[in-house]
């Protein structure tokens, strides 16, 4: 895959992503860019914010938002944008490298709590479980047609049958195990410290501090809070200013 971000060393931020000519913020993008070389941090992460306020979603501006909040030791929201990152390029080696290299400098360690059957989504990406799982529909619907109309049942096309019609369920079921799993709300603790709450209030009993960059699943939410799964099994409502949604 094509890299969004060239590294110096490994998982290090170094240089912004190059964006594609065909986006129309580009020279946004490119004075973005120009700040982050310049060690501006601040002043690319207000030009890439603003991007991402016009609508722009893209692997490049998260990647390249979590590099900059990283330099700026924003832990919290370097996690955040990487997340995001990953959510729109699921697989990319860049972006895992620097999410795995970003999360040592969290205080709260752990990942989100696998779902059912995990082997399922960690194997192939969303997109490719559906690909595949549509190559096998037309091979098994296109060998049964066969069968039927030479009415045939000759042992390559009886085991082809069984042969395909079981790789259409595997890859049907790793189609929506994933597909499952993508649509679990997560979110990322971005405040450098904040409390997780027994209730949505104040007045409810700190069960724990949880510190930036704690990833969590997010169950429910209220008017100021979120009720979350957090890695270790526990749950615990935190403030909406001090998490966001990736």
């Amino acid at each position: 895959m094509k890299k969004l971000l060239t590294l110096v060393t490994v998982f290090l931020f170094t240089v912004p992503a190059v964006w594609g000519q065909e986006n129309d913020p580009k020279k946004l993008f490119a004075e973005a860019n120009r700040l982050y070389d310049a060690q501006n941090y601040p002043g690319a992460i207000q030009l890439y914010e603003q991007l991402a306020g016009q609508g722009v979603r893209t692997p490049a501006l998260y990647y390249n938002l979590a590099s900059a909040h990283f330099k700026t030791k924003a832990i919290g929201q370097s996690v955040l944008y990487l997340l995001r990152a990953q959510k729109l390029s699921p697989g990319d080696d860049d972006i895992e490298g620097n999410l795995r290299f970003v999360s040592q400098f969290t205080i709260d360690k752990g990942t989100l709590s696998s779902p059912p059957l995990a082997f399922f989504t960690e194997l192939f990406p969303l997109g490719t479980w559906a690909l595949w799982g549509t190559v096998c529909y037309f091979l098994f619907t296109g060998i049964i047609a066969l069968r039927i109309w030479f009415k045939s049942r000759a042992f390559l096309l009886r085991w082809g049958t069984w042969l395909v019609g079981i790789l259409l369920g595997v890859f049907a079921l790793g189609f929506y195990l994933s597909w499952s799993w993508s649509k679990v709300p997560k979110g990322v603790l971005i405040a450098r410290e904040a409390p997780v709450k027994s209730g949505p209030g104040d007045d409810f009993v700190t069960q724990l501090l949880g510190h930036e960059g704690l990833t969590f699943q997010i169950l429910e939410e209220r008017e100021d809070y979120f009720e979350v799964l957090l890695p270790n099994g526990v749950k615990g409502w935190v403030k909406k200013e001090e998490a966001a949604k990736v």
